[in-house]
């Protein structure tokens, strides 16, 4: 598990590690998730795919242009929190209310008025 806060964030990052290796539900070894958030109030989010370009590609695309935030993950749970100036919180875990907790942590230790703006679970 783990978590990292993007503060005034302007361009692309990637998280490749998460949790434990182990074969997932969606039918691969490796089940890759994204997250993907923008300035506009604009989400995408992509599951139980076989690659983490795959899945990045996915979210990006559902996000639209605007997109400035994304996140890949591994046979995990994932969520973005987000304060009112924006702050952002990634957290990863194995399951989606570890993850929305632990984004809402994470943004709550910095941010006011924090809420989960997107989450996705690849397992």
């Amino acid at each position: 598990m783990g978590f990292y806060q993007i503060a005034g964030w302007a361009g692309l990052c990637m998280v490749l590690e998460a949790g434990p290796v182990q074969a997932g539900q969606c039918g691969y070894p490796y089940c890759w998730g994204a997250l993907s958030i923008s300035d506009f109030s604009a989400a995408g989010r992509a599951s139980g795919l076989r690659s983490a370009p795959e899945a990045a590609a996915r979210a990006m695309s559902q996000c639209g242009a605007r997109c400035d935030t994304f996140e890949v993950f591994m046979n995990s749970c994932a969520a973005f929190a987000e304060d009112s100036t924006q702050l952002r919180a990634f957290f990863w875990a194995d399951s989606r209310e570890k993850a929305e907790g632990g984004a809402m942590a994470a943004c709550r230790s910095t941010g006011k008025g924090c809420k989960i703006r997107s989450w996705a679970c690849s397992k």
